[in-house]
C-alpha cells in the first residue's frame, strides 16, 4: 500500500531481487533517472522553469537532498560537499540499502536527474575506490557544466 513504511527487511529483499536481475550499471542508473523524472513532471517541470530564469543552480537541489536522505534513513546521513561551481561530492553514510548495486546505481540516477533539471553536460558517477562498504559508506560525484 502507497504510503506506508514496510520493515527495511522488506525492502534489503526486493532491492536484492532487483539487483539479481542482472541489469548493467548504466540499465540502472538509468532506471533511477526515470523515477526521478516521473517525479519531476508532475509539479516539479513549471517550478524548476520558474527557478532557471531565476539562476537557481543546482546547489539549491541538491542541498535540500539531506532532509530527503534523514526521512528515508534514519540512521545514516548525508555530507554534501561542493568541490567547485560545477562539481558536487556526496557522501551517504550508514545505508544498508546501498550494499545492493542496483540501489547505489538508482540512485546516482536520482541524483543525476535531478541536477539535470537545473544543468547541462551533467555526468554521475560512484567513486567505487570511497565506497569499498557501501552500507558504511558511498561516495558519488556529480559534475556539471
Amino acid at each position: 500500500m502507497a504510503g506506508v513504511w514496510l520493515d527495511l527487511a522488506v525492502g534489503i529483499e526486493h532491492y536484492r531481487a532487483c539487483d539479481a536481475l542482472g541489469l548493467t550499471s548504466d540499465e540502472q542508473v538509468d532506471i533511477g533517472k526515470d523515477v526521478s523524472q516521473r517525479i519531476q513532471e508532475t509539479f516539479m517541470r513549471t517550478i524548476v522553469s520558474a527557478a532557471r530564469g531565476a539562476g537557481v543552480t543546482p546547489w539549491v537541489l541538491l542541498k535540500r537532498s539531506n532532509s530527503l536522505q534523514t526521512r528515508v534513513n534514519r540512521r545514516g546521513g548525508l555530507r554534501l560537499t561542493r568541490v567547485k561551481a560545477g562539481v558536487a561530492r556526496v557522501e551517504i553514510a550508514q545505508n544498508p540499502l546501498l550494499e545492493i548495486g542496483y540501489v547505489r546505481n538508482g540512485l546516482l540516477g536520482v541524483y543525476t536527474a535531478g541536477v539535470e533539471l537545473l544543468a547541462s553536460n551533467v555526468v554521475g558517477r560512484i567513486l567505487h575506490a570511497e565506497s569499498q562498504r557501501p552500507g558504511q559508506l558511498t561516495v558519488m560525484r556529480i559534475d556539471w557544466g
